[in-house]
């Protein structure tokens, strides 16, 4: 086997878990997630001597897997959809909450599937995947400022719409999630 070819098998295998959390979280469907990795594997290998910094892999492989979604997104092959988790929002053992930790992380799922693409991409990168707004922005191709914006705009957008939820009002709000 040849170097090149090792390195990128190392590389690949170091993060592969998490090129996959956050295809599932892009797409919402393990299924989904599963093709959607495929495809951005074969344009890895297509492009890996392309790839001058080694260091700077995790970023390109997660450019790599947000473009083959929005290519997916917008040919109409799936919905993208929202994020498997929401436990920073899970708060078990709290019973002044109105809505039980199922409940709401189902709102936040489906509220979290209504944002803008931009704002959802955001999101997932800096919060679920803890990326600094840096790499994130490298990711998708803009600025951090734009990053930390979109994240901003994000948080107010689900903070808008959970708010009957987390104050006892429980009715469903249907605004329009912010669109920047």
């Amino acid at each position: 086997m040849s170097d090149a070819r090792s390195e990128l098998d190392d590389l690949v295998r170091r993060h592969m878990e998490a090129g996959f959390r956050f295809a599932i979280r892009l797409c919402g469907s393990i299924a989904d997630a599963e093709d959607l990795l495929q495809e951005a594997l074969v344009r890895v290998v297509q492009r890996f001597a392309e790839l001058r910094d080694r260091g700077a892999f995790r970023t390109w492989f997660f450019r790599i897997i947000l473009n083959v979604a929005r290519d997916r997104y917008r040919t109409g092959k799936y919905d993208v959809a929202g994020l498997e988790l929401a436990a920073e929002l899970e708060q078990p053992g709290q019973p002044e909450w109105p809505v039980e930790a199922a409940e709401l992380k189902e709102l936040v799922r489906r509220y979290i599937q209504d944002l803008p693409p931009r704002q959802r991409e955001a999101l997932i990168l800096r919060v679920y995947e803890a990326m600094s707004y840096e790499e994130a922005a490298e990711i998708m191709e803009t600025s951090p400022e734009n990053v930390r914006a979109l994240v901003s705009y994000a948080r107010r957008n689900l903070a808008q719409r959970l708010r009957p939820y987390l104050t006892g009002e429980n009715e469903d709000t249907t605004d329009e999630p912010e669109r920047r």
